[in-house]
């Protein structure tokens, strides 16, 4: 085991650790504002960049939070998503987020990337979801069934 002098030692934190925390607790309305404002910029410019590009999907509103529980109608997320994976867009499916594996027809989209960022990752969604869906002379749902 730890000698005691080490236990009593390991109870607290560096004296340098100490002067960061106070300098960061000092700061912490202001950090929580500028946090606020990125997640709005993001949520705005993705729900934007949904609305335009895929206005066949269900876009809730939101109003906190950092992500959208997107509804895209048709039971595919999860083609959907390793799609868009395949493309350099990292999503999780609706189905993960339900105990029985439900939810295809749901995909969680976080807005906690720039701006910039999430309208370039909406682009990436179209293609996906043309894709999935039969729609563009890309891939095929039977080529990402052999990928899955």
């Amino acid at each position: 085991g730890l000698p005691i002098g080490r236990a009593a030692q390991a109870l607290g934190t560096t004296q340098r650790g100490q002067v960061v925390a106070t300098g960061v607790v000092g700061r912490l309305d202001a950090i929580g504002a500028q946090r606020a404002e990125l997640r709005r910029a993001g949520r705005d410019a993705r729900t934007r960049g949904l609305e335009a590009t895929l206005p066949e999907w269900e876009i809730p509103v939101a109003r906190g939070g950092v992500s959208l529980w997107v509804g895209i109608g048709e039971p595919v997320s999860t083609p959907l998503v390793m799609n868009a994976r395949a493309r350099g867009l990292l999503l999780s499916a609706g189905s993960r987020f339900a105990v029985d594996g439900g939810h295809d027809r749901r995909l969680r989209l976080p807005f906690t990337a720039a701006p910039h960022t999430l309208e370039r990752a909406v682009g990436i969604l179209r293609a996906a979801w043309d894709d999935v869906r039969g729609t563009s002379a890309a891939a095929s749902l039977d080529d990402l069934a052999a990928v899955v």
